[in-house]
């Protein structure tokens, strides 16, 4: 497996080891968020560089991929054969199967969740997918790059961690996911999806006083940092508080109220 959720790390015969430099981690990182498809040469360079390479970079980027390479060697190899960066119509590609890279299989986990009816299918492979993560992407790295697909990667995951907590809900055993929701709550305090799954989360541990003071909590820090209101799911999710309709005993019937809100 090759790691990008957390610090960059591949898996070898020995265990878990650091692929490098921080640079020499970023050129494996951005040939492995397209694992199995070509880079060009100037992608390559952008979300190394940036803007502003070295000179010669062309030999710079030639020195980071033999370096790469023999990394990359010191991983088994799997049903597809060695894992190797190959030459490729004026870049380079990573010959991998996707599902040894944790990104890939992240995403693979939740697209096979969301197509899914039954609440214990889908509660494990939202579970597997969640679990993949070890903190932030990319530790340890920078650049413009990084950056962007750090934002972007975090947004799966918050979107994925509140899919894994509703479906715990359903299936009434929440209690996992409940510790994950509120670590991530304190990341994102102004999410108001994750502010609403933790809601439903303590109301279901019998915490209905503390739902309700972090309602009050998020609708003040809405109003005062961006001046908005609450949005209607999670106006909803306070109504059915207040209803008593997400207290443990009504928890089935609170899932059709806060489902069909607006």
């Amino acid at each position: 497996m090759l790691r990008l959720l957390g610090p960059v790390e591949i898996r070898a015969e020995s265990g878990w080891l650091a692929a490098g430099s921080p640079r020499q981690r970023l050129v494996l990182a951005a040939l492995a968020v397209d694992a199995g498809r070509t880079v060009s040469l100037d992608a390559l360079v952008d979300r190394v560089w940036g803007p502003e390479p070295p000179p010669n970079v062309r030999r710079t980027v030639h020195s980071y991929i033999a370096r790469a390479r023999r990394a990359l060697e010191r991983m088994p190899a799997g049903a597809g054969g060695p894992v190797r960066v190959v030459n490729a119509g004026g870049g380079y590609r990573l010959d991998i199967d996707p599902e040894r890279v944790d990104l890939h299989r992240f995403r693979r986990l939740v697209g096979q969740a969301r197509a899914m009816v039954a609440a214990a299918p889908r509660g494990a492979a939202l579970r597997e997918a969640v679990g993949l993560w070890r903190g932030d992407p990319l530790i340890g790295l920078d650049g413009s790059w990084v950056e962007r697909v750090r934002r972007s990667w975090r947004h799966e995951w918050v979107s994925a961690v509140v899919a894994w907590a509703e479906t715990e809900l359903a299936a009434g055993d929440p209690g996992d996911a409940r510790g994950v929701v509120t670590d991530l709550v304190a990341e994102f305090p102004l999410d108001e999806s994750l502010a609403g799954v933790l809601m439903k989360l303590l109301a279901a541990g019998g915490r209905k006083a503390e739902a309700l003071e972090h309602y009050t909590a998020i609708r003040d820090r809405l109003a005062d940092e961006l001046g908005i209101d609450p949005g209607p799911q999670l106006r909803a999710v306070h109504r059915a508080l207040l209803r008593g309709e997400l207290d443990p005993a009504g928890h089935d019937q609170a899932q059709v109220v806060t489902s069909s809100a607006p």
